[in-house]
């Protein structure tokens, strides 16, 4: 619990002391998630400045779940962060919360609405760890999420490549599949073409099947570029 004493700027003469607990803020955020930002700080008599790193870090490693999703949601939507190594770092541990999926879900969330320049700078390895949770994880907004950042950061073309088939092949969620297709059409180059076209034969959903025919599409057009810009 922390406790501060308020002043009125105005009329320069001090409001009713101000009490809040930061968890419970955090538990607000999380679980009211449609409540506009500004509206909790408000009740809760907080500042935007009132949001520092130690505030956020002490929710992240709280012992409650609850608690680590709203702090999570908070880097994600309200709190703009400044980069801050400890924070990212700490997030990035989150991939791999041992009790919640949820928790894992909103730490990939949050990553993506940082700056990712920072994000790869304080964490080189991130595209290893997302490719491990591609390998590990069977939740569809873990999946999804990782996929998509994956895409943001631009990684080299071939990685995650294994994993991403796995998941066109196996998983029993369609976007998760879909996903799947849409980022080897980017990053899996010609080697991935077979196996698309085999997969594509034997995928049952239409949205998905369209997402192969594209990624198809998209790297026999970049195959068949790449040899006349050679002979040039």
């Amino acid at each position: 619990m922390v406790t501060r004493e308020i002043e009125d700027t105005g009329s320069r003469q001090p409001r009713m002391a101000a009490t809040w607990n930061m968890n419970q803020f955090f538990t607000e955020v999380a679980t009211r998630p449609g409540e506009y930002a500004a509206n909790l700080l408000r009740h809760y008599n907080l500042r935007q400045e009132d949001l520092s790193p130690e505030a956020i870090l002490g929710g992240l490693y709280s012992e409650d779940p609850i608690v680590r999703i709203g702090a999570i949601m908070v880097c994600g939507t309200i709190f703009d962060p400044i980069p801050n190594r400890q924070i990212m770092e700490k997030i990035m541990g989150l991939l791999f919360d041992p009790e919640e999926a949820i928790v894992r879900s909103e730490a990939l969330y949050a990553l993506s609405k940082m700056p990712l320049s920072d994000v790869q700078a304080a964490y080189p390895g991130l595209p290893s760890v997302l490719t491990k949770l591609l390998s590990e994880s069977s939740n569809p907004y873990i999946l999804t999420g990782a996929i998509e950042l994956l895409l943001r950061l631009e990684v080299p073309s071939g990685m995650a490549v294994p994993e991403l088939l796995n998941l066109l092949e196996k998983s029993e969620d369609p976007q998760v599949r879909g996903r799947a297709a849409y980022a080897l059409g980017w990053i899996g180059g010609a080697t991935v073409l077979n196996s698309l076209r085999w997969l594509g034969g034997r995928e049952t959903n239409e949205d998905v099947r369209a997402e192969i025919s594209n990624s198809i599409e998209r790297i026999s057009s970049i195959a068949s570029i790449v040899p006349r810009r050679t002979q040039e």
